[in-house]
């Protein structure tokens, strides 16, 4: 859409030979780029690996329960770094949430 939007702001102001439309960049956070899916890699249609939000409630649970994690037991410490479940977490919630989460994963969240 950003690109059409682009063509439009270009053929328009050249016709009216002024500025009128600015011309719209992509922005996209670092933080939330790519998520991955639950296999760890890329969330993809095409790797049959995402979560979709507009399914029953128990699939939508069923395919948050089977995102790959480490094979350390509960209550064990764990790494925020390569963490599918946190980055997803850390997609949706606040820096606060996301430091606070941070802190209980690394405690060995159960």
């Amino acid at each position: 859409h950003i690109e059409m939007a682009r063509d439009f702001a270009q053929r328009f102001n050249h016709v009216y030979g002024k500025e009128y439309f600015p011309l719209p960049d992509v922005v996209i956070d670092e933080q939330v780029a790519t998520l991955a899916g639950l296999d760890g890699r890329k969330m993809s249609k095409s790797y049959h690996n995402t979560i979709p939000l507009f399914v029953p409630r128990e699939e939508r649970k069923t395919r948050v329960f089977s995102i790959l994690t480490d094979s350390r037991a509960p209550g064990e410490p764990k790494d925020t770094e390569g963490s599918a479940l946190f980055q997803m977490y850390q997609a949706f919630a606040t820096p606060e949430q996301t430091a606070e989460f941070a802190k209980a994963f690394a405690a060995g969240i159960s």
